[in-house]
């Protein structure tokens, strides 16, 4: 998110994993979204996996 915000690409973060440990379930660590603009989505994409390339994942 913050990547995208120092592009000004407007996204928002759902955390699953945190909205189900307060609730009382569990849910796999993995799950969390994260949204943008359908306007955003090929410069977001790029910027991801420019990380992701970095960082080996």
């Amino acid at each position: 998110m913050q990547l995208l915000d120092e592009e000004q690409i407007p996204s928002i973060v759902k955390d699953n994993v945190e909205s189900a440990r307060l609730a009382g379930f569990g849910t796999p660590t993995n799950n969390i979204d994260l949204y943008v603009n359908k306007s955003d989505v090929d410069r977001a994409e790029e910027i991801l996996k420019s990380f992701m390339k970095e960082h080996g994942k």
